[in-house]
Order: structure tokens, then sequence, then C-alpha cells
């Protein structure tokens, strides 16, 4: 039995199917759905979640809510996505003092740039990556120069995040030309934010964000292989994994919660999860003529404060 529609803010009604149904088919966007809370087993939680590990995945469990699992996270069976996108040679690391509080040491660095058209005309993506909530902070860019205004973005997010219990103390980059302008100098000397440049040729000192961004890649490539998108849906596959990754226990938390509730107080619920790249139909209230269609195929390319995110196929923008 397939399951009702549900109406949106909008007046659109949505539908999502079968989780194991990947379209091959373009993108196009709709909007949010009422969150069925029925348990499922590991390897449904394991895609919804980006992929992550079947260890990250049984340490969040507990420490988010509507988190309903059928059987034992030992029940799995090997996901084959994930070998193909996450091989990679072992890690360089380095110990150091760890932040205490959030905005105690801010991690960030660009990325790109990327392929297009669906990306909103982005080809860069800035990561600011919080040291003691682990939490991530992702902005597309249309041109480097636009890292200063994304930065002002980040400051207004991050304050809002914690209701202005915290604030950056230090931020580390390295020294590309985004970071070391003397306009984005001086507005880290205005805010009273202590810069550390690492040196040249030595991409280890910014460790952290390099290892963060190895994260977001491997979930991007392994959710636009699931999904069997193009390389151009890229932008809304890795804002999906840094908002996933927020809602996750990793190996390296200090506190042992998720970023979100370390920033803001508050456990978060995972109910409305799903398959990244899920198909889902769009109910049209306003269909033309008694035989015209009553939905349209869409894909589940992201999360809202509101929602979900669809694209619609032959469709420009987001739902």
């Amino acid at each position: 039995t397939k399951d009702p529609y549900m109406e949106l803010p909008n007046g659109s009604l949505v539908q999502l199917t079968n989780e194991n149904t990947v379209p091959r088919i373009q993108l196009g966007i709709g909007a949010p759905v009422a969150h069925a809370k029925k348990a499922v087993d590991a390897d449904t939680w394991h895609t919804r979640f980006g992929h992550i590990n079947y260890q990250t995945l049984q340490r969040t469990k507990d420490v988010v809510g509507d988190f309903n699992l059928i059987g034992k996270f030992d029940d799995h069976t090997n996901c084959t996505t994930c070998p193909i996108s996450k091989s990679h040679k072992l890690k360089f690391d380095r110990k150091g003092k760890n932040a205490s509080l959030p905005g105690d040491r801010i991690w960030t660095d660009l990325a790109g740039p990327f392929p297009g058209p669906i990306n909103d005309g982005f080809c860069y993506m800035a990561l600011y990556y919080d040291e003691a909530s682990d939490a991530i902070f992702t902005y597309g860019l249309k041109k480097k120069s636009d890292q200063i205004n994304t930065f002002r973005q980040f400051t207004i997010d991050f304050m809002q995040s914690t209701d202005d219990k915290y604030r950056i103390k230090r931020l580390r980059m390295d020294n590309g030309g985004e970071f070391a302008s003397s306009a984005f100098r001086e507005l880290l000397l205005k805010e009273g934010i202590s810069a550390e440049y690492t040196s040249p040729y030595t991409p280890q000192q910014n460790g952290k964000a390099e290892r963060r961004w190895r994260t977001l890649g491997d979930m991007t490539r392994t959710l636009l292989e699931h999904a069997e998108l193009p390389e151009s849906c890229w932008y809304y596959a890795m804002k999906a994994a840094g908002y996933i990754q927020n809602r996750v226990v990793s190996s390296v938390s200090q506190s042992g919660l998720t970023p979100i509730e370390v920033l803001t107080g508050h456990r978060p619920s995972v109910s409305h999860l799903r398959t990244w790249g899920c198909l889902a139909y769009v109910l049209e209230p306003n269909a033309q003529g008694k035989l015209g269609r009553r939905a349209h195929p869409a894909i589940l390319v992201g999360y809202s404060p509101s929602g979900y995110m669809l694209y619609r196929p032959g469709r420009r923008g987001l739902i």
C-alpha cells in the first residue's frame, strides 16, 4: 500500500516512494513532507545518513530522536557503494591541544572549482569547521573573492546557532589570496578574531579542515554514486553531506554528542532523514482538466528549515 500524499505549506502534496528506488533521470525540486517514524533496518539508516560507517551510526543512535531500528547493527550487509567512493590513502595524523568551547578555534578552507550547471551558479565551496563541537558550516561561492561576504554570513549563522553564547576567537586558514587580503585581515581585526595562518606549502597545518573536506568529499561522491546522479549535482550533495555530518557523533568528538546538540543544547531528531536522491512525487492540486497529470516525479536533493528540497526534471530551481 502506498503512503498517502502529504499537504505542504505551499499547497502542494508530496509522496516519497520506496527509498531503494533510485531514478535514472535528471534533477528537479520539491517541498516538505510529514515525518514517518516507522522502524527500518540498519542498511536503510546507513543510506539515510549518507553512507557513514556503521560504528558512527551506532554511536549516533542513542543521542538523536526517533532513530527506530529493526534488528541489530550487526545484521547489516556490506555496502557496495562505499568502497567505490571512499577508498583513500592513510591519513597524516598530528596531535595537538584541542579547543574546549565552541568558537575557540575555527578551521576554514575553500575547495573548487566544481562542475556545473545544476548548482545555483556556484563554482566553489567554503568550509568552516568548529573544533570544539565538530560542527560544519558550508557555503557556495561563485568566485573566490566572495569569501569575505561568506565569512560575514558564517559569523551570523554561528552566533545564531549558539544563541549568542559563544564568540569566534581564532581562525585557522592557509595563505590563499582570499584569506590574506588586507580587507579580510581588517575584518578579523575589527571582529577581535585572532588570525592563524599556516606556513607556505604545509597543508598539514590546516589538517583538520583538510580532513573535514575528505569526509565531505567521500560522502558527496557516495551520495552521487548511489543515486546515479551526475557530478553537476555536487552542490546539493555536499550541502546534504554537511547537514548529515552535523547530526552524527564522529570518532573525534570530545563530548560524545552530535555537533547540533553541542551548539544548541538540543538533541536533534532524525525522523525526517531520507535516502538522498530517492524518488518523490509532487501532487499538483490545480491539475489541468479531468485527465491532466495529478503528480510529477521529483528527486530529493537536500533539507531546509521548512522541509525537503526537491528537484523536478526539466524545471529550473528547487521546489
